[in-house]
């Protein structure tokens, strides 16, 4: 069973004009394959400049550079994550915040990517998780972790992470169950609700503040 979160509802005439797209005539595929080929022919003139009678290349793209790895597969140590979503956060220090849905253990690395520490254990207790759905950090770099099976938040202070106290998320009726942790602010907390897709069942998502 999955969850879905919609930010926007699809209207019954998007729902048709996806459904019923418009043909071309023939005269009109011939005016979009003309610009195509017009288009095409135009883009060296579009690499190259003139400057003093030479043409100089201009090359467009970006370079991907490696900050660290987390791990060395050659040696065996590595830690092979499931479905991550939103379990990844970086606090003040730079220390790094990794779980995944799946196993109910929060990792915790440092700015090489050597592990420092691992938060959580399987349970219904303080400190238990059964599934994880979201880690925020708040501004003091507190450790906020969202459990959307059990409903509730667990905080943890910044220095040693220890359990400080956990936030009860309260099932709604109307709403469903708080499926993720959005973010802190000063007057409470923002978190989606959602419910379980069903067959022959409209699934819609709901953001809520709670204080």
């Amino acid at each position: 069973m999955s969850h879905i979160r919609r930010d926007r509802l699809v209207s019954q005439s998007e729902m048709e004009t996806y459904q019923h797209p418009r043909i071309l005539s023939a005269w009109e595929c011939c005016k979009v394959l003309a610009c195509l080929i017009l288009t095409i022919s135009f883009l060296p003139s579009c690499a190259t400049e003139n400057t003093g009678g030479t043409e100089d290349s201009i090359s467009y793209g970006f370079e991907l550079t490696e900050l660290f790895r987390l791990g060395d597969e050659s040696r065996g140590d590595t830690i092979l994550f499931g479905s991550i979503g939103e379990l990844v956060a970086v606090d003040g220090s730079g220390r790094i915040f990794i779980g995944e849905q799946q196993d109910p253990i929060i990792y915790v690395l440092n700015t090489d990517g050597n592990l420092i520490k691992t938060i959580g254990r399987e349970g219904s207790g303080p400190g238990d998780f059964q599934r994880l759905s979201s880690i925020r950090i708040s501004s003091a770099d507190t450790l906020y972790i969202h459990d959307s099976d059990l409903g509730y938040s667990s905080v943890y202070e910044p220095e040693r992470l220890e359990l400080a106290y956990s936030i009860a998320v309260p099932h709604d009726d109307s709403l469903g169950k708080s499926y993720s942790l959005v973010g802190t602010l000063d007057t409470g907390f923002l978190f989606t609700y959602g419910r379980p897709i069903r067959a022959g069942s409209p699934s819609q998502g709901h953001v809520c503040m709670l204080c």
